[in-house]
């Protein structure tokens, strides 16, 4: 089992991800990842969404951040993305929605699935504060950042605070 450290309070976090996939693997099981799409079909909808999808039976949960350009989502997801965004939602709202669900589940893996450019918006400092260092819920969220997007000329300082993330990409 691995951990993340909350340099907040230097307190280890446990890694949701690899408990899940462990305790999946000792049963034989393959995991069941559902995507929602946050802030669809309302904002005020999503964490009792979430709630529904877990006790559906939801092994972990992956929270689709609206994004304006959304190069490699299917025409679905881009409707719900877009809808979402005309309603307000935004980076900083998804990450309120994850802080409110983790006040009541704090086993579920949350899986940021999200563009680099939401975080780009918000600042990569600021992100990493909510999403890693919020010392009243622990680790609010697990993280995948979709880099389809990324320019050739992300910065190795970028990446140097995205290894935080456990920051993959597809090349």
């Amino acid at each position: 089992m691995t951990s993340v450290e909350n340099t907040v309070t230097n307190e280890k976090i446990e890694n949701r991800i690899d408990t899940v996939m462990g305790a999946l693997k000792a049963e034989g099981r393959k995991a069941l990842v559902p995507y929602l799409p946050i802030g669809y079909p309302e904002a005020s909808e999503s964490v009792s969404l979430l709630h529904a999808i877990v006790d559906g039976g939801a092994d972990m949960i992956e929270l689709g951040v609206p994004f304006s350009d959304p190069q490699a989502d299917g025409p679905v997801i881009q409707q719900a993305t877009e809808i979402a965004l005309k309603k307000g939602m935004n980076l900083n709202k998804v990450l309120d929605i994850a802080t409110e669900f983790r006040k009541t589940n704090q086993k579920t893996p949350l899986v940021m699935m999200t563009y680099a450019n939401p975080i780009e918006a918000m600042g990569w400092d600021k992100y990493l504060d909510r999403a890693i260092n919020a010392p009243d819920i622990k680790s609010m969220t697990d993280h995948f950042v979709n880099q389809d997007n990324v320019p050739i000329e992300f910065d190795e300082e970028e990446a140097r605070r995205s290894s935080k993330l456990r920051y993959q990409g597809t090349k």
